[in-house]
């Protein structure tokens, strides 16, 4: 304004008649008030403002301005002024002081904050001294600890977790952090290992894996994929979620690693904005069997309000051992008052002020409390005279005082000039970390002097990092971010949104890293939607093929939110719905998937679309274990199909694998050779391609011949899949083939050789992370070890299954666990146990809705009964009986023709009733017509054997007794072949002499 009046000086001064302005200046509210109709309507402002700023209008001399003392008190930091006096104003109980404006500071004075005044640790000694104390075990312990610190906004967790940093010493203290706007997942961890590779220099990993692998796996590509965003081509064959597996195995790895040799601290701050994937990071990690290579974990995070992957992940830190919550709450008033006698020594600050008005509107927020303590400052309630403070009050500026944290923010940028102004409003439409590229961009200007003085006056602060190697800052505290642009008028936040997407578009064109959700965001919230859709659809893509399920489905959704806006791209809304369906059948949500393959088939047009959301359905259906519905859409699938030979041979594989399930190895074989004979018809494009597809049918082809007893055929097959694996590079595929083959030399007897494989997979599982498969093969491992009856063995093999099922909150493997150890208990004799154990196994069955496996489990709890004499086990085995012969599940109705004959045996000797072998005639006679169509294991046809034999033993049927006798003595010879060590041989045959 000052350059303003020197230029209108220097226009008029050769004029007759010089123009002289009388300025006067006030603050605050007014009312806007329409005037006039139609073309004529205009709008005026009214109110005790505007006529005060009239009234000092008409005091100022021509070329003077004058202000009153609420704009003095909020611009004396930048300008001089001269007190003039006071002027008694209608209305006014008191008289107004009036200053009349000097000049600009030559040096600006500091706007926020309290000058040589710094908030003292007051309140948080308790908190403060856990996570010490947290720290100390765990440097003596070197296991896995982790803190989470809960806490509203401005509550202090983050300067609790200063003060904790101070005195760090001999240490590696790497820091993320989550943003309040929407990012690529796991940026966190990206900042984790940006922090890592400038603390420790770029060549750390080379030093920390000098043969560049982790194990059989290769780092620096996964490296590059967090840092660059891109795969690499070395792991581009790999499955999606092998990828992401393997990502979060290397990151687990290059930690442990480093904290062999040093004490390592990862803290994760704003928790409550985390994208699933990263909390997905940190349940892989806390789920880790290597925890002895221990490291401390902070945690900073807003308690969870309606969050449920929030909720989720706090359910599971419960069941982590070593972990620490940390709830702070409002200080209390005494601990308020030392905050504020700290900050302020006051003798004539009432006690109601502090009381009423310091703590009862802070509610001991200490962020807040400060924040009012400065607009008292301001207003002058509280004043500095010489080196004392001072204090002065009235009802009537008492009732100015803000009541709400967002207003002492506004109260605070109210005093900025409008430059300032301009340049946070802007900086706050990105959210809490900004760049400063960006806001010139928009701006058009340069902005270095503003953010100086923005930073001076706390509300920004400078960041290390770099965004695009541009200038990054942060705003000091997320209420400030939050307030400021809440702030904004709904069509200022349109355009700036829009300006800033229209920018960050041209940039990608150099750097393509940049996220498409970024741009998705910025777009959708600038209104165009056409382009808001093609980002949100990209980055939907991106993240499903990354695995980042949560993150693909928001992305997904968003997309149809805004094809019901505008119908330009209505065409696509069958595709999103498939994709939203196969995610949901990923994450086990099956109600959810078929609801969305639903909508989807019922907007598709064309054969093609059709026959891709039938086979979808089929799949959901399959991993539901409801093999005849599988079966059906498989085949519907395949008639909207028929020219596509791609996905005929796929949906011939799915059927094969259906029949395999069933044990119906007939139907299972015939479309495995159909399948063949279709892939060598077919012409493929993409080698790797090509390759995936052969290595699952070679698998599928090992599992068939295996289980017909064609044992050196279905390992030619195995190999087979084994070396198309090594050529592509994917390790988690090898490890899954060796737990095939190991579980398949099992079935045949073939146990010390299957032991061999499963150890082989344990192994690749453990070394690359994948924690899911290294339970799964330890069930596989224990259920080998109660075949050999070394029972301790198995135990142990269960319980470290279930600690990672816990861990990894595998709710479906706990029931595998429990049945397990029941069959334990049960061969020792531990009867009270062995029930107990196979009920908890039911129960989790049920929970989870895995009706196959909780019949399965009742009809081994029948059999148990049945053996102690329980008449409970009849009533059982029927109700399973009638569920496995309704839903034509025939491995399950062979088991239970087998207890039955068992039962009517063991009827006949204690009663000697005929009826009871014609019963178990019968029952052995339906098991020998599905042995016939199936193949099942060994053991089981062992025990068929065994059960014939008693049964003509009971007729006296002389040549079938021998017929009987010299089977059974030949499958017997068969699993005691396969067993080569001989101390498992001795206790095999300990438990079969008992027998």
């Amino acid at each position: 304004m000052l350059l303003s009046y020197r230029t209108i000086e220097e226009i008029f001064r050769n004029f007759e008649h010089p123009i002289k302005l009388h300025t006067g200046v006030h603050s605050g509210e007014v009312i806007i008030e329409e005037i006039g109709k139609g073309r004529a309507r205009d709008y005026t402002v009214i109110g005790d403002t505007v006529n005060l700023a009239s009234r000092l209008q008409h005091i100022a001399h021509p070329g003077e301005i004058v202000v009153s003392e609420e704009v003095y008190k909020r611009t004396k930091s930048i300008f001089d002024f001269e007190e003039i006096g006071t002027i008694d104003i209608k209305g006014k109980a008191e008289p107004v002081k009036i200053f009349r404006l000097k000049s600009k500071k030559e040096k600006r004075g500091k706007i926020r904050g309290i000058e040589g005044l710094k908030s003292p640790f007051i309140g948080r000694e308790e908190e403060l001294n856990s996570i010490k104390k947290a720290f100390e075990n765990y440097i003596i312990e070197k296991e896995d600890k982790v803190v989470l610190i809960l806490g509203e906004p401005g509550i202090g967790k983050s300067r609790l977790f200063e003060e904790f940093k101070k005195d760090l010493k001999n240490c590696l203290l790497l820091e993320g952090r989550s943003l309040p706007y929407e990012t690529e997942p796991l940026y966190s961890l990206v900042l984790i290992l940006k922090e890592l590779l400038e603390k420790k220099g770029k060549d750390i990993i080379e030093k920390l894996f000098p043969n560049k692998k982790v194990g059989a796996v290769p780092v620096f590509p996964f490296i590059e994929l967090l840092l660059i965003g891109k795969i690499p081509d070395e792991i581009k064959n790999l499955p999606p979620d092998k990828i992401k597996e393997l990502k979060f195995f290397v990151m687990e790895s290059i930690f442990r690693k480093i904290s062999e040799k040093e004490n390592i601290i990862i803290s994760f701050e704003d928790l409550h904005w985390a994208d699933e994937e990263t909390l997905e990071f940190l349940e892989h990690i806390l789920s880790s069997p290597h925890k002895k290579k221990g490291i401390f974990f902070i945690l900073l995070s807003r308690p969870p309000l309606k969050e449920k992957k929030l909720f989720d992940f706090f359910e599971f830190l419960k069941n982590i051992k070593n972990t620490e919550f940390i709830n702070l709450k409002p200080l209390d008033f005494n601990e308020c008052m030392e905050l504020i006698n700290s900050l302020l020594e006051i003798e004539e600050l009432p006690v109601s002020l502090k009381k009423n008005i310091l703590f009862g509107k802070s509610e001991g927020n200490p962020f807040f409390m400060e924040e009012l303590i400065k607009v008292l400052i301001e207003r002058g309630i509280i004043y500095k005279e010489g080196k004392n403070w001072r204090a002065r009050f009235s009802k009537a500026n008492l009732r100015e005082i803000p009541s709400t944290i967002e207003e002492v923010i506004l109260s605070r940028i109210d005093i900025l000039g409008g430059e300032e102004k301009r340049t946070l409003k802007t900086a706050s439409i990105m959210g809490r970390v900004f760049f400063k590229e960006g806001i010139e961009n928009i701006l058009k200007n340069n902005t270095e002097k503003e953010l100086k003085i923005l930073n001076r006056a706390g509300f920004i602060e400078p960041l290390q990092d770099k965004f695009l190697h541009f200038s990054q800052y942060q705003f000091k505290h997320i209420l400030i971010q939050e307030t400021v642009y809440n702030s904004l008028l709904r069509k200022h936040k349109k355009h700036l949104h829009l300006e800033f997407a229209k920018y960050m578009e041209n940039l990608r064109e150099k750097y393509p890293e940049i996220p498409p959700g970024i741009l998705a965001d910025h777009f959708e919230k600038g209104e165009d939607y056409e382009k808001a859709f093609l980002y949100h659809f990209e980055s939907a893509e991106r993240a499903k093929n990354n695995f980042a399920n949560f993150e693909a489905i928001r992305r997904y959704k968003k997309a149809i939110s805004i094809i019901d806006k505008i119908s330009k791209f209505e065409e696509r809304r069958w595709e999103i719905l498939l994709s939203l369906g196969n995610i949901y059948s990923r994450l086990g949500k099956n109600k959810d998937a078929l609801d969305s393959l639903k909508k989807a088939l019922l907007v598709s047009k064309t054969a093609e679309q059709k026959s891709k959301i039938f086979e979808e359905m089929g799949d959901v259906y399959q991993r539901m274990s409801l093999y005849s519905r599988a079966k059906y859409y498989f085949d519907v699938a395949e008639k909207f199909s028929k020219r596509n030979l791609k996905r005929r041979l796929s949906l011939l594989q799915n059927k094969a694998w259906i029949f395999y399930l069933e044990g119906n190895m007939i139907e299972c074989g015939n479309l495995l050779k159909e399948a063949g004979k279709l892939f060598e018809s077919i012409k493929y494009q993409d080698e790797n391609e090509k390759l995936k597809v052969k290595a699952r049918l070679e698998n599928l082809l090992g599992n068939y011949n295996i289980r017909c007893g064609n044992t050196e055929e279905g390992l030619f097959h195995y190999e087979n899949a084994l070396k198309i694996y090594e050529k592509l590079g994917d390790i988690s595929g090898k490890a899954v083939i060796y737990n095939n083959m190991g579980g398949h030399l099992l079935d045949v007897g073939k146990t010390s050789k299957g032991i061999k494989m499963l150890l082989q997979s344990l192994e690749i599982d453990k070394d690359i992370g994948n924690y899911l498969g290294y339970a799964i093969t330890c069930n596989n491992l224990g259920e080998a070890f109660i075949f050999l009856n070394q029972l301790d063995k198995a135990q142990k093999y269960f319980e470290e299954y279930l600690e990672v099922n816990k861990r990894i909150r595998n709710r479906l493997g706990d029931g595998y666990g429990k049945r397990g150890l029941a069959e334990i208990a049960r061969k020792r004799k531990e009867l009270g146990k062995a029930e107990k154990l196979y009920k908890e196994s039911i129960a989790i069955f049920e929970e989870v809705k895995s009706e196959i496996m909780k019949n399965h489990v009742l009809a081994e709890l029948a059999d148990f009964y049945i053996e102690i004499g329980d008449r409970r086990g009849v009533d059982i085995l029927e109700k399973v009986k009638e569920y496995s012969i309704q839903n034509k599940i025939e491995p399950l109705t062979l088991y239970v023709n087998i207890i039955y004959s068992k039962y009517y045996l063991k009827m006949f000797k204690e009663t000697k009733e005929e009826k009871y072998l014609k019963n178990a005639e019968k029952c052995l006679a339906n098991t020998e017509e599905f042995l016939e169509k199936s193949t099942p294991d060994l053991e089981t046809k062992y025990e068929w054997t065994r059960l014939c034999l008693k049964l003509n033993e009971f007729l006296k049927k002389e040549e079938k007794i021998k017929f009987f006798k010299e089977l059974s003595d030949k499958i017997f010879n068969q699993m005691l072949e396969g067993i080569e060590e001989e101390k498992d041989r001795k206790t095999f045959l300990e438990y079969y002499k008992r027998e």
